[in-house]
């Protein structure tokens, strides 16, 4: 019957109050004294965070909030601020009844904001968690349930303050997700239940409120797989638990225990608990339970053939369903008094009861197919404008991509001449600058020796080719590449050093685009000191630039000027100790003769000498000439030891 859902909902509350407890107004000092003492602003937004989180009173959360805000005001530019408001907010309208698909997309952008900042797990826990309230709330039980999963792994993958902290919030966490696979009838809600059980009792766990609303989830966990003598063991536990003062949840263990009773068809004893229920409920002004109760001791009493005390009760519980808008409770309470009266052998009392149960259950009928209904054209609405969405973003990009293919030549035209431009402006720059200081003058020569300008016309002269011959994919290929290689070679004339990982990268791109006026083959090594090691590239870093003009002399000056069939470089990092790296170019070229070490070499040597004085000797080199036994030119090496 649908009352029974009343259950877990009750004991998931009492789960989500622990901090409201005396045991926690220490946390909440210490947490006032901390902001009172903080400077740092980002501090301060994650300490009144925790405030709100942990105080449960609303009206308490609420001047948290208001606080916020009004530091957010004082910062209008702290983004911690703006995301952790927003969190409050979404937090305090999930109060509401009335929940929007809006409010979900909402908590799905904290959640992936918060990832950008350092910010305690309880902070993403609870995000988390709340993200699947609010898919439960509007009835998405399978993202509610992988939201579920997903709070139990940042749970399990978490590090916190104690281990009695962590067990709580994995006790928690899969009590939850035994309730949500409940609601959906799978078989798993049990197994869940039996881990958050095994936790709690393999743990001191001291906290009444908390075992309170561990054990009753628990209870209707076990009743509702049919274990109904296990159930009543959990439920006699509660009512041990519940401190007499407490006449709300006592009144509702009482029930629960009758209800439990009452699928044991041991009707005397749910008798006897309803009636505690019933009684301690109107006593506090507790008009639903005092129907639920109600109607448990009603059904007692016919299977006990108390008919005149069943009927009483029965029709005390029709009064109070009616006050509650309780329809479903009413077609239950008329269904039971037709039994009644049906025991008591009177008829016309018997039909009235039948036909009150019947127009209600109409009733009940006609409500949920306007619901379903509604759902489904809410569903409907929603696929139709995400199809719509979708067929706009095909047309766009089918519209882009027509725009492209019609003007691709044309851009790259234009963006062809850029470029050329770009490179004659960088090349008449560097060559005009003149400083009269020794370092300036270094760093003047190691500029000027970062690119041969000739290279930039060899490589626009192939590119041009491409265009000419429409190979436009090639085009986009190359012009991307050299674009990025004219930003490095912008960027680093203001950098003394660049990670391994950005110069392997741009030495892969600028060998790539002298193949285009030059066939040679090239690989790059990377050797760590460990061999079963990978070498770290992004946490090494090497002069910049240092490598290129010795790359451009072996393809320029050993491999251009080769009638070898097969032009080879290779250009190899390795990792001699923590603190130094070797690397190697090696090319299969010409060799040196005299007249290109005076001519090309020398000038390689003079900027590379610069940059060891000015870099204070961070590196060292040597250059090679790899001879046959009958000393012909097999090659040329260059050899560096780099501090790092």
């Amino acid at each position: 019957m649908k009352y029974i859902t009343y259950f877990p909902l009750l004991f998931v509350s009492l789960i989500f109050t622990l901090n409201a407890s005396a045991q926690n107004k220490a946390k909440l000092d210490s947490l006032e004294q901390l902001f009172s003492t903080s400077q740092s602003l980002d501090k301060k937004a994650v300490i009144l965070t925790s405030l709100f989180l942990n105080n449960r009173n609303i009206e308490k959360q609420k001047k948290i909030y208001t606080r916020s805000k009004r530091l957010q005001s004082e910062h209008p530019s702290s983004a911690i601020l703006a995301i952790y408001n927003e969190y409050m907010t979404l937090f305090l309208a999930s109060q509401d009844s009335s929940i929007t698909p809006s409010m979900i997309k909402r908590g799905l952008h904290i959640e992936k904001e918060l990832d950008n900042y350092t910010v305690p797990l309880i902070h993403k826990i609870r995000i988390v968690d709340l993200i699947a309230e609010l898919y439960q709330k509007t009835n998405q039980m399978k993202k509610s349930i992988e939201y579920n999963f997903y709070s139990i792994k940042l749970i399990e993958n978490g590090v916190f303050e104690t281990n009695q902290e962590k067990q709580k919030l994995l006790v928690i966490g899969y009590i939850t997700l035994s309730n949500s696979l409940g609601v959906i009838k799978d078989e798993n809600s049990l197994k869940y239940a039996n881990k958050a059980i095994e936790i709690l009792e393999s743990s001191s766990f001291e906290n009444k409120e908390l075992l309170t609303g561990i054990y009753g989830n628990y209870t209707i966990t076990l009743r509702r797989a049919g274990l109904y003598d296990s159930a009543l063991v959990y439920a006699k536990k509660i009512e041990q638990l519940i401190p007499p003062s407490d006449k709300n949840r006592q009144a509702k263990a009482y029930h629960l225990i009758a209800s439990i009773y009452t699928k044991l068809e041991n009707y005397e004893n749910a008798k006897v608990y309803a009636i505690k229920a019933f009684e301690v409920s109107e006593k506090n002004d507790r008009i639903f339970t005092s129907m639920m109760a109600s109607y448990i001791l009603g059904k007692a009493y016919n299977r006990l053939e108390q008919y005149d005390s069943a009927k009483i009760s029965l029709e005390r519980v029709a009064q109070q369903a009616k006050k509650l808008n309780q329809t479903d409770m009413l077609v239950n309470v008329y269904s039971e008094l037709t039994f009644t009266c049906r025991k008591k052998m009177d008829i016309n009392c018997a039909f009235k009861n039948i036909e009150l149960a019947n127009i209600y259950q109409d009733s009940v009928t006609q409500k949920r197919r306007e619901k379903e209904t509604k759902e489904l054209a809410i569903k409907y609405e929603t696929e139709l404008k995400e199809a719509t969405i979708e067929k706009l973003n095909q047309e766009a990009k089918i519209k882009d991509l027509e725009l492209k293919n019609s003007y691709y030549i044309i851009a790259g035209s234009v963006i062809l001449g850029f470029v050329i431009l770009v490179a004659v402006w960088i090349f008449f720059r560097q060559k005009n600058i003149i400083d009269t200081f020794e370092k300036e003058q270094a760093k003047l020569r190691w500029r000027r020796a970062q690119i041969n300008p000739h290279f930039f016309f060899n490589v626009l002269s192939a590119i041009q080719m491409l265009v000419y011959e429409k190979e436009t994919e090639r085009v986009s290929k190359y012009i991307t590449g050299f674009s990025y290689l004219m930003r490095q070679v912008l960027e680093g004339s203001n950098q003394e050093k660049v990670s391994l990982e950005e110069e392997i990268k741009f030495l892969n791109t600028y060998l790539s685009l002298e193949q285009l006026s030059l066939e040679f083959d090239y690989k790059i090594i990377e050797e760590a000191q460990d061999e079963s090691d990978e070498l770290e590239i992004e946490d090494i870093f090497i002069p910049t630039m240092l490598l290129q003009p010795f790359v451009e002399n072996a393809i320029e000056h050993g491999l251009r000027k080769s009638t070898k069939s097969e032009k080879n470089i290779e250009i190899k990092f390795t990792e001699i100790s923590q603190n130094l790296l070797q690397v190697s170019i090696k090319d299969n070229g010409v060799g040196r003769n005299q007249e290109r070490k005076k001519q090309h070499i020398s000038r390689a040597l003079e900027i590379t000498k610069d940059r060891q004085k000015l870099m204070k000797d961070a590196f060292e080199y040597e250059i090679i000439d790899h001879k046959d036994e009958n000393q012909n030119a097999l090659g040329t090496e260059v050899v560096f030891s780099i501090k790092i």
